[in-house]
């Protein structure tokens, strides 16, 4: 009688992991508020510039193991071609392009402040992998195989109304809405039973807040 032994399958974890982040903003304001309709006013904004790539992208961490393959870490098919795992562009949230700006108005007489916030994200490209594909590459061997997607750009709308009256001594409430417009934007996507899941980012939210300073 012959008896096979089975051996254990062991995980290793390391600090394999880089990633790279390259950002540029710049912004304005303006040095003295200016004063119309009664209040003061005060303007920001600014332009951003970043770029973000990872080697090891979100689909691979603490969770992912499969024995059966000897994947080369190193390297990734993307997009048509074979290219260094630390060139991949980030599978997340990696908008190029980010413009900001805010206003905030202030009625001291009142009591009122008005706050708004425009912000938006230029269109991107991102790494997907919506399957646990590989690619047999003659010379490097197994590795992860990506393609690429097109998200569309999005921007976001933001409010904020704070009343803080003289008499109330330090007490103060305001009412914050985010996504006014309630945008519909697309985020990420993601793969669940087999189907490309789109992921949003949160629609129209009401705040309510009190405070007391003291």
């Amino acid at each position: 009688m012959i008896t096979k032994r089975r051996f254990p399958s062991f995980r290793t974890f390391d600090n394999g992991g880089r990633s790279s982040h390259d950002a540029v903003t710049l912004s304005v304001r303006n040095s003295q508020p200016w004063e119309w309709a009664d209040a003061t006013h005060v303007l920001n904004g600014s332009v951003s510039w970043q770029q973000s790539k990872n080697n090891t992208p979100s689909d691979q961490g603490y969770s992912f193991f499969d024995p059966s393959t000897r994947l080369n870490s190193d390297k990734v098919w993307y997009n048509g071609k074979v290219i260094d795992a630390k060139d991949l562009p980030s599978t997340n949230y990696n908008s190029p392009l980010k413009f900001n700006l805010e206003l905030t108005s202030e009625w001291q007489e009142y009591g009122l402040t008005l706050y708004n916030r425009l912000q938006w994200w230029g269109s991107r490209q991102q790494a997907v992998r919506y399957g646990n594909e590989y690619y047999n590459d003659a010379e490097f061997g197994q590795l992860r195989k990506y393609s690429k997607e097109h998200f569309a750009s999005r921007y976001t709308w933001d409010g904020r109304v704070t009343w803080k009256p003289g008499f109330a001594y330090g007490a103060s409430v305001s009412v914050e809405v985010n996504n006014i417009l309630n945008n519909k934007n697309v985020a990420d996507t993601l793969v669940y039973s087999d189907q490309v899941l789109r992921v949003y980012d949160p629609g129209r939210q009401f705040w309510l807040q009190m405070n007391y300073d003291f």
